[in-house]
């Protein structure tokens, strides 16, 4: 009988097949799931296995031998069939199935990806792949199946659906000391190019003077004016659900409760209305109304900005059975409670909590920590109603 050859160790030959297509150590772990100091030992292994030397190091990079380069060659198109062959065979609902994804870098440092491990916990076998841009989205020219877009949401050939409600409040670091609102007459205003309109449209609303000397600092993103405004360069004007983290923690303070609210100018997912949608996008964009995704909190006094008020009709929004009950029911009792202990109670009807906080972000930026719950300090029981991810408290007033 004729003796077969022996194949070589799996784990390090997967190991080196990583390494050598990604050409770092480090990615390669990163891909696999494992240590850098595993991946190593991983390809010494089959080193010692092979009796050849698959890499060497050229002025500090990481670089394939002639013999690595070929073992490489071959292994590739190996490999790639034993995925399609083990794709093929696995239930429809257990295929891997990509979902290229689009979003405005702010949008998705501060709001998207802080959520999407809930999103992978639920749907493992969807891999998002997310690239961020301001430009106008544009299906005709992107290899993208949806896009995220500030707007008013009426464009052409696209449907969409609301995300957040886009409220505009000025926020600075503690150590401004900003208390009242004739002080911004002498703060430096932090300004981003991608909303340049943002301070004008609040200090209208707000009953303030347009004219005068302020000193202002542009920046080309909001990520850059809020992280400004963190290291106390001035008084940014930010979008409430974009800096919420910031808010619970302690390391911007909104000091007046007056919020703008853009109405129909807001953040929405959109997709084209010509090209069939695959199951995974319809996955997509029903996690992104669930309470895991949406972002409901509401203001204390709220100003609608009355050009964007304009009858639309759009796909429905986050706003659920449950958040329409608490707000009613904060109403009710808004009679009957007594003041408010303090500002930043003042400032909340509702507290919630963020997902996991287990996600690492590879491109950078700042995650929103986790909401610690707190207890009220109104006289009176509370109630607390979950509501996924997100856990509301309504006070009622005890007689």
């Amino acid at each position: 009988m004729e003796r077969r050859a022996l194949l070589p160790p799996l784990n390090p030959t997967r190991a080196f097949e990583a390494t050598g297509r990604l050409l770092s150590i480090s990615k390669a772990a990163d891909e696999l799931a494992v240590t850098p100091a595993a991946v190593s030992r991983q390809v010494r292994t089959l080193e010692a296995y092979l009796g050849v030397d698959l890499f060497e190091r050229v002025k500090g990079r990481l670089e394939l031998t002639s013999a690595g380069a070929r073992y490489l060659a071959e292994l590739m198109p190996l490999f790639a069939s034993l995925r399609t062959a083990t794709d093929s065979l696995r239930s429809p609902e257990r295929r891997t199935r990509v979902l290229k994804i689009r979003s405005p870098a702010t949008f998705a440092v501060r709001w998207l990806i802080p959520r999407l491990a809930s999103f992978h916990r639920l749907h493992e076998n969807i891999d998002v792949q997310l690239t961020t841009s301001s430009a106008p989205l544009n299906f005709a020219r992107e290899d993208i199946d949806g896009g995220i877009q500030l707007g008013d949401g009426k464009w052409p050939g696209l449907r969409v659906q609301r995300l957040i409600a886009n409220e505009l409040v000025p926020v600075a670091a503690p150590s401004r000391q900003v208390k009242a609102r004739s002080q911004l007459h002498g703060e430096t205003l932090l300004h981003t190019l991608a909303r340049p309109e943002d301070w004008t449209l609040w200090l209208k609303a707000a009953g303030l003077p347009l004219n005068g000397r302020r000193r202002e600092m542009r920046y080309e993103t909001s990520l850059l004016a809020y992280q400004a405004a963190i290291e106390g360069h001035g008084v940014a004007i930010a979008q409430k659900a974009l800096v919420r983290g910031e808010l619970e923690s302690g390391l911007l303070v909104a000091p007046f409760s007056f919020e703008l609210d853009r109405g129909h100018h807001t953040y929405y997912f959109a997709w084209p209305t010509g090209r069939p949608q695959s199951d995974a996008l319809k996955i997509f964009r029903r996690w992104l109304l669930t309470p895991d995704s949406a972002d409901q909190q509401r203001p204390l006094e709220r100003h609608h900005d009355e050009q964007s008020q304009r009858p639309f009709v759009a796909e429905p929004g986050p706003t659920s059975k449950i958040t329409r009950i608490l707000r009613s029911s904060t109403a009710a009792h808004a009679a009957t409670r007594r003041p408010y202990a303090n500002r930043r109670e003042s400032k909340r009807t509702c507290h919630g909590t963020q997902p996991s906080r287990n996600l690492s972000i590879r491109a950078g930026g700042s995650v929103l920590p986790v909401a610690r719950k707190r207890r009220s300090k109104s006289i009176g029981r509370s109630s607390e109603y979950p509501h996924g991810c997100l856990m509301f408290k309504v006070l009622t007033a005890t007689p």
